[in-house]
C-alpha cells in the first residue's frame, strides 16, 4: 500500500476520535442540564383564592438563574456544528 492510503486512514481515524470527544462533551453537557432540572424543586404560594399558582419569591431567583444557565448551554449546543451533524446523521 502506498503512503497516500495510510495518510487517508490516519486522517479518518483522527476525525473519528475528534468526533467522539465532541460527542462525549455534548452528552456530558446534556446530562448536566437534565440532572439540574431533575433535582429542581418548585415551591408555590397561594394566589388570592385560586390556589398555589405563584412561585415563591425566595427561590424564584435561583430558578431563573438555573434556567438562564441551561438556556446558555443548550443554545451553545444548538449552534455547534458537531451537534447539527450528529442530528442529521441520527435523523436519517
Amino acid at each position: 500500500m502506498g503512503q497516500g492510503h495510510n495518510n487517508g486512514v490516519g486522517m479518518c481515524l483522527k476525525d473519528i476520535c475528534i468526533s467522539a470527544v465532541k460527542e462525549k462533551d455534548i452528552e456530558a453537557k446534556l446530562k448536566q442540564v437534565i440532572n439540574d432540572w431533575s433535582a429542581a424543586n418548585f415551591n408555590f404560594s397561594q394566589f388570592k383564592t385560586r390556589g398555589e399558582l405563584l412561585l415563591k419569591g425566595d427561590t424564584t431567583s435561583e430558578t431563573v438563574a438555573l434556567m438562564e444557565d441551561s438556556l446558555m448551554v443548550l443554545g451553545g449546543l444548538m449552534s455547534n456544528r458537531s451537534v447539527l451533524q450528529l442530528y442529521l446523521v441520527l435523523s436519517t
